[in-house]
């Protein structure tokens, strides 16, 4: 992982929210992945197009890299509606939304991101 990225990890949030809060981000970041999924492989978008959004499906589902990978899910969707002629845009635009919540709320305590970028403790 770049060390830019962690200090931005870092720099945003001073934790990574569990209990409610964090069982709650979980189930965003699923519906999320859900949506994305769903959206990727009915959209008349290319195959790599396609593939790369399964794969940032599994990403956020599992919490990984998730701000960043939310924000490229939502251009993704912006071309699925520009391309391919979308007519279900509002559909798109709630999806959008969420992956933008998603973005600035992180990804909580219970994803791979608060493993790689949790706070730590350093015995000396």
């Amino acid at each position: 992982m770049s060390t830019r990225y962690a200090a931005a990890m870092k720099r945003l949030f001073s934790f990574f929210p569990a209990g409610p809060a964090g069982v709650g981000l979980l189930l965003i970041r699923v519906a999320c992945a859900t949506q994305l999924l769903a959206t990727s492989l009915e959209s008349a978008l290319p195959i790599g197009l396609t593939l790369l959004g399964a794969i940032a499906a599994a990403a956020l589902a599992f919490g990984v890299l998730t701000q960043a990978v939310a924000i490229a899910c939502v251009l993704l969707l912006i071309v699925d509606v520009l391309c391919c002629g979308k007519t279900l845009g509002i559909m798109a635009a709630i999806q959008g939304l969420d992956m933008l919540a998603l973005s600035l709320l992180g990804a909580g305590a219970y994803s791979l991101d608060a493993h790689l970028f949790g706070r730590r403790v350093i015995h000396f």
